[in-house]
């Protein structure tokens, strides 16, 4: 090593293009006899690189575990390294962020006895137990520039274990009554967009590819787990984002099944509507997710309800092209409530200076675009009683949707009186 047999004194803290310093890059690299050879003579470990990241951070990011325990060990002995737990880099990501977007349960818990650590040797105290859990929620609350927690950060990326230590360190350490209070602040904290933990955790997930019968299929795997365990300490399943989005609705958007069923379970507002007056049975049409509509619809969400444009769910997944999600509306004991809708525009004639209407329900739209369905809804309003060789053989029709134009007021009228109740 030249440290060891130069004679002239070399610059430890020399820096390259990136901002990095030996001792950096010997972390990046996870090369630890260097890292360990670097400290010794006194290279400085509170160095960070031009994106504002220290040392830890470069070891979270990249999975260097055995570097980032020799690291640690080297920090509890210098009282004032507790500012690296604290400092965010250029985005203002602490090394709690870090390690809830790459780190394992291991890595949080040897951060966490480590700043424990140093907290309890630099300011004992009678009370260093309140003292641990008071630094500890200025931690995990501390937020980047997205406005995001390590707790935020956690629940989107789907790392359960960490967001689980998160909650189990409040629960072990808390001798005070403010648990529950702590556990709700955990819950509820939101980012730039107004959006909790559970708005993050509910509409994201990965991709599994299964092959089946020669076919390679692609499932949504939503955070379920981190759903369930985000409710059971107290998350809100009312809460709304900038956007008045509930968990629901970005589960729904996202067709993440199993985030759907756990959040009606717990009583989610099915109807709720967000800013563009959609419901999560709106936005589980629009994106052709017909297995959610179908669950959405046994849990009885209202296909009457209709969003700023006058469609109602039918509607949305129509004009969307989404047939399976048709086929889930007509297929359903509220399939008649679901044709029961229209939009009136009134429309100038310039060649012969009139007004009229253009009429649009869904059952006009199923013939423009999805005959094949019209079809059936045709079908279903005929009821034909006895054989066709019988004299008393004949035909019934319901020309409620056959000739909607009659149907029309009566069904904004009975709107009318329902969405005021």
């Amino acid at each position: 090593m030249l440290i060891n047999y130069q004679n002239e004194k070399l610059n430890l803290e020399v820096r390259d293009y990136q901002g990095y310093t030996p001792l950096l890059t010997a972390s990046y690299f996870d090369h630890q006899n260097c890292i360990r050879i670097l400290l010794l003579n006194n290279a400085n470990i509170r160095a960070i690189d031009n994106y504002g990241k220290t040392i830890l951070h470069i070891c979270i990011e990249r999975r260097c575990q055995n570097a980032l325990e020799n690291c640690l060990t080297w920090i509890k002995e210098d009282v004032h390294s507790y500012n690296m737990f604290i400092k965010g880099d250029r985005h203002g990501n602490t090394i709690l962020h870090a390690a809830a977007k790459n780190g394992s349960f291991k890595t949080c818990e040897i951060l966490i006895d480590t700043i424990k650590y140093i907290l309890l040797q630099t300011q004992l105290s009678s009370d260093n137990r309140n003292l641990f859990i008071k630094k500890y929620l200025s931690l995990i609350l501390k937020k980047n520039i997205d406005k995001r927690t390590p707790i935020h950060e956690a629940a989107k990326i789907g790392n359960f274990s960490m967001l689980n230590f998160f909650f189990r360190i409040i629960n072990n350490e808390n001798i005070t009554n403010e648990y529950e209070q702590n556990k709700i602040t955990l819950c509820e904290d939101f980012d730039d967009e107004l959006k909790t933990s559970l708005h993050l955790a509910a509409g994201e997930g990965k991709i599994k590819l299964i092959k089946r019968k020669r076919k390679i299929i692609s499932l949504f795997k939503g955070h379920y787990e981190i759903v369930q365990l985000l409710i059971d300490q107290g998350a809100n399943v009312w809460s709304c984002d900038m956007n008045e989005s509930t968990p629901l609705h970005e589960a729904s958007e996202h067709n993440r099944y199993r985030c759907v069923e756990i959040l009606l379970h717990h009583h989610a507002p099915i109807n709720q509507f967000d800013g563009k007056h959609n419901t999560p049975l709106h936005r589980a049409s629009q994106y052709g997710h017909w297995k959610i509509v179908r669950l959405l619809l046994n849990y009885n969400a209202d296909v009457r309800l209709t969003n700023c444009d006058g469609y109602n769910s039918l509607e949305v997944a129509i004009l969307n092209n989404h047939q399976l999600t048709v086929h889930e509306f007509l297929n359903h004991k509220t399939w008649t409530k679901s044709l029961r809708n229209a939009q009136v525009q009134m429309m100038l004639n310039n060649n012969i200076n009139s007004v009229y209407e253009n009429l649009s329900t869904p059952l006009r739209k199923l013939i423009r675009y999805m005959p094949n369905e019209a079809d059936e809804v045709f079908t279903r309003s005929m009821i034909e009683i006895g054989s066709s060789e019988d004299y008393s053989y004949k035909i019934i029709f319901n020309y409620e949707f056959l000739e909607d134009q009659f149907s029309i007021f009566k069904w904004k009228q009975s709107k009318y009186y329902f969405n005021k109740t």
